[in-house]
């Protein structure tokens, strides 16, 4: 929830579209969270610009032209920065929708001008279409057709959701060169150096850790599971004999203690692993999990130094300690990086067992949780592109040379 600071409570109409228009469609915690983090963005730009919305609508206006330029502009910055704005600016008038600003984190902070990512600003701009969609068909349903104000909403509310919508950057961009991959060959092997348990690299102290993180990896890279997959993991649902595990989205697990429940956001899937990771995985859970006592009030696989499950905050730090123990490895390495990774090698083995495409994607989205017509495979399979690519144009480049010889 999105919570007044000056009276501690939470922000009515936010709140409830929160509950009207995405928990009733039983939407993941994590996308609720993306769409309260654009509210909030709108909320601070309606600060900044003295704006009020109930007042806008009561008088049958919304935004401006060039409110809704300025609107599309602060979509770039931080949300960190934007909050620094609003404590540097002084406005005598309040907003009825004045947003979460702690004064104290930021008294004697210097903040930059930092900008968000291309697709977190067309994103933000969608999210706040669509409040501002609800926010006035809530208005025109409680007013009667032949009301002065009824037309004159209709009609502003069509002008500004287009303009907003306008102004959503475009998702194809032309450089690509800076885009996430997969970790190279030469990377993969270095991690598995620094990783082993009894590595001099090793950055983690403790057998525990050790075990534990190593085993992360492996199942990481074995699976290709995505960080909340992982750390929702339950124990009940592997399955030793087969050496399957049954990957299941669950939203507000009883079970789970964490404040913060990690969820998987693919469908659910059975995945099989091998002998090697069911072994080290058995190991784990009787030789380190099972001396938590508090590793017996929950199912999940992983637990951190005590039995509680681990965090995701906790799981980031992992692979930070990772980078800054061996700096030559890729700045970027984490747990969706070596998703991307598994998407990769996955690429080798069909290329090298002669798979054809279309069977290719279709194995692959089911691996990965997809739908059999997503197009989420083009964003894993960058890496894997590219090297067919190079490949198809050295052929090419080999068969001139052979023609002038």
């Amino acid at each position: 929830m999105l919570l007044d600071t000056d009276s501690g409570q939470p922000l009515f109409d936010a709140t409830v579209f929160t509950l009207c228009e995405l928990r009733s469609r039983n939407l993941a915690s994590a996308t609720i969270e993306q769409v309260l983090r654009a509210l909030k963005v709108l909320f601070l730009f309606c600060d900044l610009q003295g704006i009020s919305l109930d007042e806008r609508l009561s008088q049958g206006r919304l935004l401006q032209l060039g409110e809704v330029d300025d609107l599309a502009r602060h979509c770039r910055f931080s949300i960190d920065d934007l909050e620094a704005q609003v404590l540097r600016a002084t406005i005598p008038y309040k907003s009825s929708s004045s947003t979460t600003v702690s004064l104290l984190g930021y008294r004697n902070r210097s903040v930059l001008s930092s900008k968000t990512e291309v697709g977190s600003a067309g994103m933000r701009l969608r999210y706040i279409a669509q409040y501002l969609k609800w926010l006035t068909e809530r208005r025109l349903l409680n007013l009667p057709p032949q009301h002065p104000m009824f037309a004159a909403l209709i009609e502003v509310k069509s002008l500004v959701l287009d303009a907003i919508l306008a102004r959503v950057p475009g998702g194809k961009g032309r450089n690509g060169l800076g885009k996430r991959t997969s970790l190279t060959q030469e990377a993969q092997e270095r991690v598995w150096q620094v990783i082993g348990p009894e590595s001099p690299e090793n950055p983690w102290k403790g057998a525990h850790a050790r075990a534990r993180n190593e085993l992360i990896v492996r199942w990481l890279l074995g699976l290709g599971l995505r960080r909340g997959e992982l750390l929702g993991v339950d124990i009940r649902l592997i399955n030793f004999r087969s050496n399957e595990v049954v990957v299941v989205r669950r939203a507000d697990d009883k079970h789970d203690p964490r404040g913060i429940q990690p969820n998987a956001k693919t469908l659910d899937r059975v995945l099989p692993f091998n002998g090697d990771l069911a072994k080290r995985t058995q190991d784990y859970i009787i030789n380190f999990r099972r001396k938590f006592p508090f590793a017996k009030k929950h199912p999940f696989l992983f637990v951190a130094n005590g039995g509680r499950p681990l965090g995701i905050r906790a799981l980031n730090k992992i692979f930070e300690a990772l980078r800054e123990r061996c700096p030559d490895l890729p700045d970027d390495v984490m747990p969706h990086v070596l998703r991307h990774t598994w998407n990769d090698n996955f690429s080798i083995a069909m290329d090298d067992s002669g798979t054809a495409p279309e069977n290719e994607q279709k194995m692959r989205s089911r691996l990965m949780g997809w739908k059999p017509t997503s197009k989420t495979a083009e964003t894993y399979n960058r890496r894997a592109t590219e090297r067919r690519a190079r490949k198809a144009s050295l052929e090419m480049q080999e068969k001139m040379v052979k023609r002038t010889k």
